[in-house]
């Protein structure tokens, strides 16, 4: 998958299915020359992971050419991100994966680096953590740029959705979260594009 090493632990699973309600087509508008998600793509997969990406059906071609990863698609279309991140988890290998919401153009494989870097940390000083989470100071979470333990994750996010709860929170209820504060530097990377104004902050 995206010509990443075999012997790589951490899959990145980029999201590409929501329904931008407030903001249509933001997945393919230019940033920089380059469709928003294709961006995000590009800044996260440097060769040392496999990318797939989730999505509701094929890529507009204008993304697609750009995407060298396989598409999964939700076959969970009434269940929000939780349902693509149980799907796509489901068919993994590695122990790992990294998710990622197409709609963040700053996030980058140094970001990822870091996550794993606190995971490993955690696990010398006792058992592993099934979830890696960015936490803002003001206690609020970013679930859809996050480490997550594949078995625990896919265990997790099956109870959620069988008892029909699709909040991305449920799954992560249930597991050993370590909360990973955000840094400043991390700040422009977790900025997400959710309306126009948002957007627009990314215009010349």
């Amino acid at each position: 998958m995206s010509g990443a090493s075999a012997a790589a632990r951490t899959t990145i699973v980029l999201l590409a299915g929501g329904s931008a309600t407030r903001l249509p087509g933001k997945l393919s508008l230019p940033i920089e020359g380059e469709p928003m998600l294709v961006r995000v793509y590009r800044r996260l997969v440097d060769g040392r992971r496999p990318c797939v990406v989730s999505a509701r059906g094929p890529l507009d071609p204008s993304l697609g050419a750009k995407i060298d990863a396989p598409v999964i698609f939700d076959d969970r279309a009434d269940a929000g991100p939780l349902g693509a991140i149980v799907t796509v988890a489901s068919t993994l290998r590695t122990p790992l994966f990294f998710v990622a919401a197409g709609d963040l153009p700053e996030l980058d494989a140094p970001f990822i680096d870091d996550l794993e870097r606190a995971y490993d940390l955690d696990a010398r000083t006792g058992e592993a953590p099934e979830a890696v989470v960015p936490a803002w100071s003001n206690g609020d979470i970013e679930p859809l740029a996050a480490l997550y333990a594949t078995p625990a994750a896919v265990r997790a996010g099956s109870v959620a959705l069988a008892s029909g709860r699709r909040r991305v929170s449920a799954m992560i209820d249930a597991l050993r979260v370590l909360r990973f504060d955000v840094r400043p530097q991390d700040e422009a990377r977790l900025a997400n594009v959710n309306t126009r104004p948002d957007y627009e902050v990314f215009l010349p």
